[in-house]
């Protein structure tokens, strides 16, 4: 059976020991909830993100806050993780297999890898042969095949 946490205890205290690499790696896991399901929340990290990293306690309680109502709202639509909590794997894919290749060590922490692949991700959901991807990145667009009369 599956039961859902009675509390989430978080000391923000904490964070101001990390380094700021670490916390930029923690950031990408915060920023996944703004681009998964609170566009909202995503306006705000920009505004409050360099506070953020840089130590604003106010900002880090508000982004913690909002990262455990996030991730909440969409467990508890799928405790099973059949449908919608999936979404909570944004960047994790792609991003273990960078880890991988890099070995676990220093060079890519986990934040860095997952903070990646979100594009790589996009472009895949988007089809990078689409019309949004040639637009938006044309770097990581696929060519359209050319017509039958250009062969």
């Amino acid at each position: 059976s599956f039961h859902q946490p009675r509390m989430v205890l978080s000391d923000t205290d904490t964070l101001s020991t990390l380094p700021p690499r670490e916390l930029r790696a923690g950031y990408a896991e915060v920023a996944k909830y703004g681009l998964i399901d609170r566009p909202d929340f995503w306006t705000w990290l920009e505004a409050h993100g360099v506070g953020l990293i840089g130590g604003d306690a106010a900002a880090r309680a508000h982004a913690i806050a909002e990262s455990c109502r996030a991730k909440a709202d969409i467990v508890s639509r799928d405790e099973t993780e059949n449908g919608p909590r999936a979404l909570l794997n944004l960047g994790h894919t792609f991003g273990h297999a960078l880890e991988t290749l890099c070995g676990y060590g220093d060079e890519l922490r986990h934040g860095e890898a997952a903070k990646r692949p979100p594009i790589i991700d996009t472009c895949h959901a988007l089809r990078a042969d689409g019309p949004v991807v040639r637009e938006k990145w044309p770097e990581f667009a696929v060519p359209p095949p050319p017509k039958a009369a250009e062969r």
